[in-house]
C-alpha cells in the first residue's frame, strides 16, 4: 500500500539529479520531470508544492507506476494524466478537486487511489471503469450518501470513506463480495445493514466517532471479523452477544461510556489487543484474566474504582506477560 511517506520519490529524484527540490518553482519542477523521464523514474512525488499547470511535462511520463500530487493546490486533475496508462498508485489528497477529466478513466492499471481532503460531493459512475482498483480513500470530502457505484467494482477490497456526512450504509453493499476493510469513522451512522454479514472476506470495520449508543446487532453477527474499532462513540453497554466475535483480534472501545463488561467477554479467545481507555468501567468479569491478549489499554484513574479482586486479575495478567498500558 502506498502511504503518505512511502515512495518518497522526492528523495529518489534528489539522489538522481544531485539537487534539493525544496523550495521548487515551476521551471525547476519541469526540469525535475524532464530528469525523471530521462532517468526512467517509476515513482514521482511532487507533493506540497503549489502547481499551476503540469499538463505538458506530465504527459511525457508514460512509464510511471506511482505519482504523488498531495497538497499541490490543484483545482482540477490534468487531462494529460490519462497518458499515464501504466500508473498503479495515485495520491491526490489535500487539493481542491471535485471532478475527474474524461481521460482519467484510461488508468486501467490503477489499483490504489487516494482522494482524501478534497471537495468531492459524489463519485461518477465512470469510476467503475477502474477495474483493477482495490483501494480507495475518499475520506474528508463532502459526501452525504455512500457512492453505490463502488459496490460494482469487482476487485475493490479497502474503502476509506471516513469524515464525510454519511448517515447510513446501503444494503447493496453485499454486492461488493471482495470487501475486506471498511473505514466509516467520523460520520453520523447509528446502524449497519444486516447484509454486511454476507460478505465472506470482510475482516476490518472502523466505526470510530459516529453516533453509536450501543453496538449494532449486525456487528455482533460478524463472526469472522478480526479488527473492530468502535472508539469515541457513546456506547454504554456491551451485550452478551459480544462473544460471537470469535475471530476478533483487535477491539477498540476507547472513549465510550461503558460501565461493565459481560461475563461472555472472556470468550473472545483470539483477542490480542483491547483498548478500554476513558470509560467508566467499575468491574472486570471474573474470567477476564483468561483472555490471551498481548496488550491492554486501560486508565489508571479508571482502575481506582476496581475491587481488590479486579486488581488481582490485572496483576496476574501482567505476570503472564500482558502489556498493560495505563
Amino acid at each position: 500500500m502506498l502511504e503518505d511517506n512511502e515512495y518518497s520519490a522526492m528523495r529518489e529524484i534528489e539522489n538522481i539529479i544531485g539537487q534539493k527540490l525544496y523550495p521548487m518553482d515551476e521551471p525547476n519542477l519541469k526540469n525535475t520531470i524532464f530528469q525523471a523521464e530521462k532517468r526512467h523514474v517509476l515513482i514521482l512525488g511532487i507533493n506540497n508544492i503549489e502547481l499551476r499547470d503540469i499538463s505538458n511535462p506530465l504527459s511525457e511520463l508514460d512509464h510511471l507506476l506511482g505519482l504523488d500530487l498531495k497538497g499541490c493546490n490543484l483545482h482540477k486533475i490534468p487531462a494529460s494524466i490519462g497518458n499515464l496508462k501504466k500508473l498503479q498508485k495515485l495520491q491526490l489528497s489535500k487539493n481542491k478537486l471535485s471532478t475527474f477529466p474524461d481521460s482519467f478513466w484510461n488508468l486501467k492499471n490503477l489499483s490504489w487511489l487516494k482522494l482524501s481532503e478534497n471537495s468531492f460531493n459524489s463519485l461518477p459512475g465512470n469510476i467503475k471503469k477502474l477495474e483493477n482498483l482495490n483501494y480507495i480513500d475518499i475520506s474528508s470530502n463532502h459526501l452525504q450518501t455512500f457512492p453505490e457505484v463502488l459496490f460494482e467494482m469487482k476487485n475493490l477490497q479497502n474503502i476509506n470513506i471516513a469524515s464525510n456526512k454519511l448517515k447510513n450504509i446501503p444494503s447493496t453493499i453485499k454486492k461488493l463480495q471482495t470487501l475486506k476493510v471498511l473505514k466509516i469513522d467520523g460520520n453520523q451512522i447509528q446502524n449497519l445493514p444486516k447484509d454486511l454479514q454476507e460478505i465472506p472476506q470482510f475482516m476490518s470495520l472502523h466505526m470510530v466517532n459516529n453516533t453509536l449508543t450501543s453496538i449494532p446487532k449486525t456487528i455482533l453477527r460478524l463472526g469472522k471479523i478480526k479488527e473492530l474499532y468502535l472508539d469515541e462513540n457513546k456506547i454504554r453497554e456491551i451485550p452478551v452477544e459480544i462473544e460471537n466475535l470469535k475471530s476478533s483480534e483487535w477491539l477498540g472501545l476507547k472513549n465510550n461510556r461503558i460501565k461493565k463488561l459481560p461475563n461472555t467477554f472472556s470468550n473472545l479467545k483470539n483477542l490480542q489487543f483491547l483498548n478500554l481507555e476513558n470509560n467508566d468501567l467499575r468491574k472486570l468479569p471474573p474470567d477476564f484474566g483468561n483472555l490471551q491478549i498481548r496488550e491492554l489499554f486501560i486508565d489508571l484513574a479508571q482502575t481506582k474504582q476496581f475491587s481488590e479482586e479486579d486488581y488481582d486479575i490485572l496483576r496476574a495478567m501482567r505476570d503472564k506477560g500482558v502489556n498493560i498500558r495505563k
